[in-house]
């Protein structure tokens, strides 16, 4: 209040960047300020700042707070306001979120035609950083279809792009999605190169979110090589980084990577209390698809061990879940 239209612009335009500067180091603080500067623009009717602030509040959710459900709304009014006002940047990225949603919540073909409809519009008006961000969901899209060649050559295709316009957090994060592609595809050696060329710049830039993310990759390798005790601290010093961001993703990753490590070294009641952690974050949070991978773990786990009862329990309540979750989640 008592604030001239010129103070209230400029007061939107830097709680704009305050919330984006801060979705990884501070999510909640970054929600608040957004929601903020939100109801402020919307107080003063600026049309081009509403659907940009509904997209940053939308990728805060589902990307940092881990609220898809909740991210839709924002993601549905960033697309509405872009259109209205026919601002080609922010429809692009309306598309590319939704197509996020649409991917974590594994309807692959919508999420396909939107991230194509994503990446059409960003190429029409030649936006290089919108361009990455269409390769990179190109290239989850075709990684879940296990198609890892062309989710690479997409993966790629964006680093060389986030190369050449100095993005050097978009840089990082796709050399530790090439790692992930080549770490499935069986490619130890390349896997272990992109995951310390992703640790070493994600320190770097000081993301801790996504150097814990590197060191869980790197412990998985460590894991497949054999190097238990290796991998249970690169686990562990994930743990750390985790918490210190409250990335529930990366502590169910970490707690599922340790039980396996567990399980090799015999430690079974260790190994369960690790996978209950892992159960725990999942079903307090409500994360449908972390839930399945636990469940899937326990499987694993007590196949690893050698209890082969305990597996087929894990494995029908997978299945059970699995047709129950998915059908729930692309209904809404």
């Amino acid at each position: 209040d008592g604030i001239t239209e010129k103070q209230a612009y400029a007061l939107v335009n830097e709680l704009s960047n305050t919330c984006w500067s801060l979705r990884e180091s501070n999510s909640d603080s970054a929600l608040i300020i957004g929601k903020n500067a939100l109801q402020l623009a919307t107080k003063y009717g600026f049309s081009k700042e509403i659907p940009k602030l509904s997209g940053f509040i939308g990728v805060i959710l589902i990307h940092y707070l881990y609220d898809i459900r909740g991210s839709i709304p924002y993601f549905q009014e960033s697309l509405k306001g872009s259109l209205e006002v026919n601002d080609s940047i922010r429809i692009g990225y309306s598309y590319n979120n939704l197509g996020d949603v649409y991917m974590l919540t594994g309807n692959v073909p919508l999420a396909l035609q939107f991230s194509e409809k994503s990446l059409e519009i960003f190429s029409n008006i030649d936006n290089k950083m919108g361009i990455a961000y269409g390769y990179i969901n190109m290239g989850l899209i075709y990684r879940n279809e296990k198609r890892y060649d062309l989710a690479i050559e997409y993966f790629q295709k964006a680093r060389n792009l986030r190369k050449e316009i100095g993005d050097s957090t978009g840089f990082a994060s796709s050399l530790l999605e090439i790692a992930k592609t080549h770490q499935l595809k069986g490619n130890i050696d390349l896997a272990m190169n992109y995951f310390n060329q992703s640790f070493d710049k994600h320190v770097e830039i000081n993301n801790k979110r996504y150097t814990a993310f590197c060191l869980n990759g790197i412990g998985g390798l460590n894991y497949l090589q054999g190097e238990y005790d290796i991998a249970l601290q690169n686990y562990m010093d994930a743990i750390i980084l985790n918490e210190s961001r409250m990335s529930y993703f990366g502590l169910i990753e970490n707690y599922i990577g340790i039980a396996l490590v567990y399980a090799k070294q015999n430690k079974i009641l260790e190994g369960e209390a690790a996978l209950n952690n892992a159960l725990e974050i999942s079903t307090r949070l409500g994360l449908h698809s972390k839930i399945l991978e636990v469940y899937e773990s326990f499987a694993e786990f007590n196949q690893l061990v050698d209890d082969y009862k305990k597996a087929t329990s894990s494995l029908s309540k997978f299945l059970v879940l699995y047709d129950s979750i998915y059908s729930v989640q692309q209904f809404e």
